[in-house]
């Protein structure tokens, strides 16, 4: 993936739009969660040194992964259905739920398989605040719906990660 749309390299002009911190989390996020990889392109200017636009792309992804990187490196699909508000990884009996786009409910959807695993604990992978799970019954395909009830008066100005624990 390149930064800038559309240019492999160094480009002395960066034209049209240029990824965010953000869109780049969301992408690799995505990619994992689908049991892919994803490889970003940092294009140097010619005396080795990258733009100052992706260092600052680096630094903040870098601070992001070093409170939620647990989500990204060693897990995988979750085999649990996707919802609008992110994308769910999974390493053992955790699944990371990664939000990009907080519900106006403050609460987050997951529908876990009839014969699959039941959520026991749910919290913020960034400082541990326990979260309520609400039980939403079973569903029309015969899956049960479990509700993450996030903190009301919480401002959510970056992309966050939820982990559910289940039996």
């Amino acid at each position: 993936m390149t930064i800038p749309e559309n240019q492999w390299g160094y480009q002395a002009d960066w034209k049209g739009y240029v990824k965010t911190p953000y869109d780049l989390i969301e992408m690799m996020v995505k990619a994992v969660s689908l049991n892919g990889n994803f490889v970003l392109n940092f294009g140097p200017e010619p005396s080795g040194k990258i733009h100052s636009e992706e260092s600052y792309i680096a630094e903040n992804i870098g601070k992001w992964m070093q409170v939620n990187g647990e989500a990204v490196y060693g897990t995988s699909h979750s085999g649990l259905k996707d919802q609008g508000w992110g994308y769910i990884t999974r390493k053992e009996n955790r699944y990371y739920l990664t939000v990009f786009n907080v519900p106006v409910s403050n609460r987050l959807n997951i529908e876990f398989p009839g014969e699959g695993a039941k959520p026991v604990k749910a919290s913020f992978l960034k400082d541990g605040k326990a979260l309520e799970i609400i039980d939403g019954g079973r569903t029309k395909k015969r899956s049960f719906l479990h509700k993450i009830e996030l903190s009301a008066e919480g401002i959510y100005n970056e992309p966050f990660v939820v982990v559910l624990e289940a039996e």
